[in-house]
């Protein structure tokens, strides 16, 4: 694997990561695993489930972005690192 798509890949890992940690989708996670052990979990922790996810999100975010400026700068010609 090249250097590139390994940069690329970091950028999807990244940016999906950052989706899925998205505080706004506690509701639908809570949605989606009713009926089972880890979505009474979610039910019944809510604060704490929006709390680790308002931490993850911005380092998700954070990551994404200096993945992203890596391709850019690298497809770009420049030779900083």
């Amino acid at each position: 694997m090249t250097k590139t798509s390994t940069k690329g890949f970091s950028l999807y890992l990244s940016s999906f990561l950052a989706a899925m940690t998205c505080p706004c989708h506690v509701p639908l996670y809570i949605f989606l695993f009713s009926g089972t052990s880890i979505g009474v979990f979610f039910s019944e922790n809510q604060w704490l489930l929006f709390v680790s996810l308002g931490i993850l999100f911005p380092v998700f975010i954070f990551l994404a972005i200096i993945s992203y400026r890596r391709i850019k700068r690298q497809n770009s010609g420049c030779s900083k690192v």
